[in-house]
């Protein structure tokens, strides 16, 4: 293996390449004989190859299309030299020559081509894998043409043509195209398509919602949402949401004199029952699923083909993984989600980890907020096993929406107000979808009379949040969270945040905040002129959603995530390190496993 190495390090390109439609870095890989030195015998892989998604344009404009989604089964695969290229996300700009593309993304001879950019005043949007939607001027432009490659079947489709001086179109996904003017809601990007190529459904490629702004002549103008996927959403009087990472999917175009979102970076993925090794970036990885081998490329880097170590070196593990909780709402917020939570302990999948250092990743929890858009929280993972952060809540104006976001468990939905007397739905949990679910969906907020606002709770592990009550009622309560022993004492983690309340109006005193869920989730708050009480944080390690805020307030942060590595007696080396320090390693007894809780990220050395 060390002539491996060797000679994979020697054949490394070190030029970087980029241009106007993003970066991508390209390594060659080469094949090499499956251990004692007999030659790789050829055969067969699958593969998922996403490219980079387009970037929004600023004012008004157009989303950015997704980077072309290529996938097959019975790919041949020999000895010979293999390039692994992952596409970036294009920029998203206001002024025309800052708008890019995204990169295409290269597995052997399969290239992806990056999503179009979108347009804008007077471009029309980028081609692409999926175009990039039109630029408004005048009748508006037109939306960029998808399936650049040309390839069949085709790797994604057209963006939508933009409107007169309100809107943008949306750009193109990878099964359907992006939205045209008009439509008074915003035009959304096109959606994704699913693949369960890892072992885990999930949809990538969306296009990126068109900006938007109202105007006398069209005062329920809107931007549009992006497509499912990951597409980024158009801003309205703000910036375009930037696409999801590795999912390939468009940046949002921005809102009036706001600038258009990042397009979101590609992915690669190949699947063999042969041994897989994998270099690069740490976040390049390898599971194996008892028949096959899954290497995952978040950035460009080396695929050996046909390797023993890789077959026979994998230590399994039980594991326990929290992705950090969403922040509530503000201004009768709905509580923040709970991070996704998944575990093989004390029945299911057990995780693979390669001996040597492996990558732990704990989740943050997002920060509270006191106007604008809600902040989640960020995923936690080892070994290509991932938990989503749980999804934040918006705000309670017109001008923020007021939709629960989703996530690992999503976020409660904000309560009515006087321009939109409609409680917003709560976020939807299990995003993306595992199976079993790592999450469950948030509250609503309530509807009717603006004096009984009062937003829904956030979604926990084990159960959906509350809906906002009446006024006789409290706020919708926290999602309960889910109990687990691996470490050998009973703990329950993930739950929601619970659900803020509007202050005074003839409310009686003693209405109360909505409860977060067992498991860390924050309870919602009250502001002044009555008696005020102040939202929660989540619980720190918990992976709890932070409850939302009552008005005037700053709503409860989301709540660290956690992840819990369990090394059977048997299976344990001779030597384990965590590191940095803050994280821990212990001996269970009497069972002697060993146990590894990372409490930030670090490694975990075997």
């Amino acid at each position: 293996m060390r002539d491996i190495k060797n000679k994979l390090t020697s054949s490394k390109n070190s030029k970087n390449i980029q241009n106007r439609r993003g970066k991508s870095f390209g390594y060659q890989v080469l094949g090499f004989g499956a251990g004692g030195g007999g030659g790789f015998e050829p055969g067969t892989a699958e593969y998922l190859v996403v490219a980079g998604g387009g970037g929004g344009a600023g004012t008004n404009s157009g989303g950015g299309g997704a980077g072309g989604f290529r996938t097959a089964s019975c790919f041949a695969v020999d000895g010979g030299v293999y390039t692994i290229a992952v596409g970036g996300g294009g920029n998203g700009a206001i002024p025309t020559p800052e708008i890019t593309s995204g990169a295409n993304s290269t597995f052997s001879s399969i290239t992806s081509t990056g999503g179009g950019f979108g347009g804008s005043e007077p471009r029309a949007g980028g081609p692409g894998g999926s175009g990039g939607g039109g630029g408004f001027k005048g009748g508006g432009t037109a939306g960029g043409a998808g399936n650049a490659g040309g390839f069949s079947p085709v790797e994604g489709f057209a963006g939508g043509s933009g409107g007169n001086d309100t809107q943008g179109g949306g750009g193109g996904g990878a099964s359907e195209v992006g939205e045209s003017n008009p439509h008074p809601a915003g035009n959304n990007g096109g959606d994704g398509v699913s693949s369960s190529i890892t072992g885990i459904t999930v949809t990538r490629a969306g296009g990126g919602g068109g900006g938007g702004r109202s105007t006398p002549s069209n005062p329920m103008s809107s931007a549009g949402c992006g497509g499912a996927g990951g597409g980024g959403n158009g801003g309205f009087g703000g910036v375009g949401v930037v696409g999801t990472t590795n999912t390939g999917s468009g940046g949002g175009g921005g809102g009036d004199c706001q600038t258009g979102g990042n397009g979101g970076s590609g992915i690669v993925v190949v699947k063999s029952t042969s041994g897989l090794l994998v270099s690069g970036p740490s976040c390049n990885s390898v599971t194996y699923d008892g028949t096959n081998f899954v290497a995952s490329f978040k950035a460009s880097g080396d695929l050996t083909f046909g390797c023993a170590a890789a077959a026979d070196g994998f230590i399994q593990v039980d594991y326990l993984a929290v992705g950090g909780g969403g922040a509530g709402g503000w201004n009768k917020g709905g509580g923040g989600g709970a991070g996704g939570y998944r575990t093989s302990f004390p029945s299911g999948t057990q995780a693979f980890l390669n001996p040597g250092s492996n990558v732990i990743t704990v989740g943050a929890g997002g920060s509270g907020i006191s106007s604008g858009g809600g902040n989640p929280g960020t995923a936690s993972g080892l070994g290509g096993t991932f938990a989503a952060g749980g999804g934040g809540s918006n705000g309670g104006t017109p001008s923020t929406v007021g939709l629960g976001l989703p996530g690992g468990s999503g976020g409660g939905g904000v309560g009515g107000y006087g321009g939109n007397p409609c409680g917003a739905a709560g976020g939807t949990g299990n995003t993306p979808p595992t199976s079993p679910p790592q999450g469950n969906n948030g509250g609503s907020g309530t509807a009717g009379a603006a004096s009984c606002d009062a937003g829904g709770g956030g979604g926990g592990a084990g159960a959906v949040g509350g809906n906002g009550g009446t006024c006789a009622s409290p706020g919708g309560a926290g999602g309960a969270g889910l109990a687990n022993s691996i470490t050998g004492s009973c703990v329950t983690r993930a739950g929601g945040g619970g659900g803020g309340i509007r202050a005074g109006d003839g409310q009686p005193p003693s209405r109360g905040v909505g409860p977060g869920g067992s498991g860390g989730g924050g309870d919602g708050g009250r502001g002044s002129p009555a008696p005020s009480v102040s939202p929660q944080a989540g619980g720190t390690n918990l992976g709890g959603g932070g409850g939302g805020a009552g008005t005037g307030q700053t709503s409860g942060a989301g709540g660290s995530g956690v992840v819990i590595v369990r090394i059977p007696a048997a299976a344990a080396p001779g030597s384990l390190a965590v590191a940095p320090g803050t994280n821990s390693l212990a001996t269970l007894s009497p069972s002697g496993d060993k146990l590894a809780t990372f409490t930030v990220s670090g490694t975990l050395t075997l």
